[in-house]
């Protein structure tokens, strides 16, 4: 195999860019000059919930007359609130529809090397706009307070010092020779396949909008959601698993719109004493056992 100076980069450049400007002209076709205001009127009555704007699908692109985000019929109808009739658009393509809207420009490209040099390809490639522009359209925009393209950065040049075992980005000059190359597209293809897992893991279908565990519909969810009915705080084969205390308070920093009995908590003396071991973080790390072994292997030598 023979890389040519990754000239398909160059080509993706130009075509995103031809794209961009031929969606810039349908936009503002017929348009009066006037900017729409955005979060449009009316939206604030769904203020209370959480990352209420902008909407994180399709699933949330109506707030209803009654202060309630949705997408069905009986939010947007009536005297609901449609975000499509001015700030937001359905795009479509082979096998996907997404939700774009304004005010969910692409983050800033990093000023640090994403893979600190590993691989300076690589970093060309998850800097450059088009690639930016696509993470932000499945949640990593500006507008993001949880996740960014900078903190996800960051992780992977911190896993890569802390053991090369862990790297997801190999060491490799891709203009060296052809297995250099593929080494790189290697790279780029385990990134974004972690990308992909992690974008499920922390919203589903509204990705990047989830530090914790969604409660569905369960006042003991907690304690677990498991479909065998094994309590997370039960999960704890390891032995470096974290030890389960009845005295530990606490509650979720993020619930979904949908999550109506709201935040994940356990809390002393109720039926969700010591079930404080619920899925968190982008991968949504779950139990004794996997927070014990995550502590160990990496949260301690990380920060000790």
């Amino acid at each position: 195999m023979e890389l040519r100076r990754f000239s398909f980069f160059s080509r993706m450049r130009k075509t995103e860019t031809k794209k961009t400007r031929m969606l810039l002209a349908t936009s503002l076709a017929g348009t009066t000059g006037t900017a729409p205001i955005c979060p449009p009127s009316g939206w604030a009555r769904c203020g209370d919930e959480r990352r209420a704007w902008p909407p994180a699908g399709l699933d949330s692109v109506c707030c209803s007359e009654y202060g309630y985000l949705g997408g069905s019929s009986a939010h947007c109808g009536g005297a609901g609130v449609d975000a499509r009739s001015e700030c937001c658009r359905v795009v479509k393509g082979p096998g996907f529809e997404r939700l774009e809207c304004d005010g969910t420009e692409p983050n800033p490209a990093d000023a640090a090397a994403c893979s600190g040099g590993a691989d300076k390809v690589f970093d060309a490639v998850v800097a450059s706009e088009p690639v930016r522009t696509a993470m932000a359209s499945v949640g990593l925009s500006k507008t993001n307070t949880l996740y960014s393209t900078k903190g996800l950065c960051a992780a992977l040049r911190n896993m890569s010092a802390l053991d090369k075992g862990y790297a997801l980005v190999q060491p490799t000059d891709a203009f060296a020779s052809p297995a250099a190359a593929f080494a790189t597209a290697k790279n780029v293809a385990s990134f974004f396949a972690f990308l992909a897992q992690a974008a499920w893991e922390s919203g589903g279908d509204a990705p990047f909008t989830a530090c914790d565990e969604n409660n569905r519909h369960s006042p003991t969810a907690s304690c677990t959601q498991r479909a065998d009915g094994a309590l997370y705080a039960d999960l704890g084969a390891s032995p470096f698993a974290c030890p389960r205390d009845e005295r530990m308070a606490m509650t979720a920093t993020t619930a979904a719109p949908w999550a109506t009995l709201g935040p994940l908590e356990c809390t002393p003396g109720t039926p969700t004493q010591g079930c404080c071991f619920w899925g968190r973080g982008v991968l949504q790390t779950t139990g004794r056992s996997n927070y014990g072994l995550l502590q160990h292997h990496v949260i301690s030598k990380l920060y000790n």
